[in-house]
Parts: C-alpha cells; structure tokens; sequence
C-alpha cells in the first residue's frame, strides 16, 4: 500500500520492490534545486532514468572514500551521515546528497547509513550526463544548484572564521 505524502504516492516500508511511477518520480525531481528550472522534457528524461533503492534501518549505503558515481533523493524515511562514529548530520524526504561523486566521481566526504526504513531515487552519472547532452536547459539548472550549494558552505565557512577569531579576544 502506498502512503501519500505532498501529493505523490509513495512506497509503503513494506513494499520496498514497488518502484515509483515516472510521473512521481518527475515530481521529485521537479521539487529538487538541482533540477527545479529543468525543463519538462530532461525532468522525464531523467525521471524514466531513475531507480529506486530501498535501505533498509541500519543498512550503509556507502562509506567514507567510496568512488560515487550517483546522488540520491531522499524519497522516504531517514538517514545519518557520518564519518566513523562521529555523526555529521542527518538527511529526510526532499534532501539531495551525492551531487559532486555524481558529477565528478570524487571519492565519498562521509559514510552514510539509513536511521530508518528509507527509499530513495538514485540518479547515476550516465543518466545525468546523457540529459545534459540532450537536453542542454538542465545544465544550467544543475549549476545555479550547485553554486547555490557552494555560497552556503562558504558562507558556513566565514561564519566558523569569525566566530574562533571573536572567540579568541
């Protein structure tokens, strides 16, 4: 049975091997920065594209140094990202994480394991890159998303700087 969640239909924690519709999958894709200004020909492209992952509570999905070559949608559930036992944060239904190994196959920045019975939707590099190609409007979605990302880490970064410099008067 499906649970409805923001107007989509979404795979119950019992039925892990339903996979979503495109139409449901496009409309996560559509509510994603990283695809939000896509037009709807690459949002179907990349949505018919797409797989659906089931993780289930306590299962990683990756670890720290892995090579990536997929971000991930979170779809459904709950996931702690962490580097040993040290935990860095936590991710929910509408989190993007994976975006940089997708794109450049960078090794993984943090380990990441499911807090709950979790669903995701996986984009891999191939499918990604072969949208870009043939639908050029998502390019540009995809970097206004990434250099979106990229402002608030160094914005984190000059907030961090000024707060150990007034730290240390």
């Amino acid at each position: 049975m499906a649970n409805r969640r923001d107007g989509l239909d979404l795979p119950s924690a019992r039925s892990w091997s339903q996979a979503l519709s495109t139409d449901a999958a496009s409309e996560i894709l559509k509510r994603s920065d990283f695809f939000a200004a896509s037009g709807g020909a690459a949002i179907k492209q990349l949505a018919s594209l797409a797989e659906l992952v089931a993780l289930p509570s306590g299962d990683r999905l990756f670890d720290k140094g892995d090579v990536g070559t997929a971000m991930y949608f979170v779809v459904h559930g709950g996931l702690r990202l962490h580097n040993g036992d040290v935990v860095i944060g936590h991710l929910g239904p509408g989190d993007v994480f994976g975006e940089v190994a997708a794109l450049s196959q960078e090794r993984r920045s943090a380990s990441v394991t499911a807090a709950s019975d979790t669903v995701l939707l996986k984009l891999e590099q191939d499918a990604i890159y072969a949208t870009l190609a043939s639908q050029p409007g998502a390019a540009r979605s995809l970097i206004e998303a990434l250099c979106a990302r990229e402002r608030e880490i160094i914005d984190e970064k000059f907030d961090r700087i000024i707060e150990t410099r007034l730290g240390s008067f």
